[in-house]
């Protein structure tokens, strides 16, 4: 994708040079579009800037400008760059199909299929929450009347949290895809709000107990078990609440559920 396959792409690297220089900047400014619309809130608009060349690079290099400078797009972040070449993949699939369709004399198809997988790569929580709902609004900078589909496969809470404004039931569906044994099954499954991240990670979706870390998820699930016998020993009770002094934050919501039961079994915290 960045340095293209002879008789398949051009690459990253040659068109952006190609549409930055034409006359025509159509295709550039529709790329810049993109680019703005999937731009992150703590970076700033991501803007293509003047192509530069660099120490054992044969050609000139593409460069992004953003909050905190101007770079070369090859020493981009792995989240910049992620999202330089689904901005470009997108603008270059569209570009070739309307070549295509003048070539044979057809008008352009209305509808464009984009399928990402892991689609939360490399990509801060700020940018997961805002990045699908950018990247299925981007149709209308390609063309006025451009229906688009979005396949999005990611293991991000993030980024199912970010589709509970915008999740329509009449047009939109969510799967699960998971293993069962040895085989692999892909399940509809109604989208719920869970409200944030730790919701969404304790969902069926993800499956967790706790929106912990393993030890303190454990720990819990002793703690509960404590409470439900019937004479439970202070010494229990005790190294119970010494192993969630040391694994829960000061204010975690299981805190007051315990606080009262230990100060019943003569355990001060």
């Amino acid at each position: 994708m960045w340095y293209g396959r002879e008789g398949t792409i051009e690459g990253l690297l040659r068109d952006w040079i190609k549409w930055q220089s034409s006359i025509d900047r159509k295709t550039f400014d529709q790329f810049k579009s993109v680019l703005k619309r999937l731009s992150p809130e703590d970076l700033g608009s991501l803007t293509p800037g003047d192509p530069v060349r660099i120490p054992d690079e044969p050609r000139d290099i593409p460069t992004i400008r953003h909050r905190y400078g101007i770079v070369p797009v090859t020493h981009a972040s792995s989240g910049v760059q992620r999202v330089l070449l689904l901005a470009y993949l997108v603008i270059w699939s569209w570009q070739e199909h309307e070549l295509a369709a003048k070539q044979i004399g057809e008008p352009p198809l209305r509808r464009m299929m984009v399928i990402v997988d892991e689609l939360e790569a490399h990509l801060h929580p700020k940018w997961q929450r805002i990045v699908l709902p950018a990247l299925m609004s981007v149709g209308d900078l390609l063309s006025s009347d451009l229906a688009l589909q979005m396949i999005a496969a990611t293991h991000s809470p993030m980024i199912l949290a970010s589709m509970e404004a915008s999740f329509d039931s009449s047009i939109d569906l969510l799967y699960h895809l998971y293993g069962a044994g040895p085989t692999i099954k892909l399940e509809e499954i109604p989208f719920v709000k869970y409200g944030d991240a730790s919701g969404w990670l304790t969902s069926p979706l993800f499956g967790l107990r706790h929106a912990r870390s393993r030890e303190a998820e454990e720990t819990i699930e002793k703690a509960k078990a404590l409470q439900l016998e019937d004479e439970p020993s202070a010494e229990a009770v005790a190294a119970i609440s010494e192993r969630l002094r040391s694994q829960l934050a000061n204010d975690d919501k299981f805190w007051p559920r315990w606080l009262y039961f230990a100060e019943q079994h003569g355990v001060k915290i």
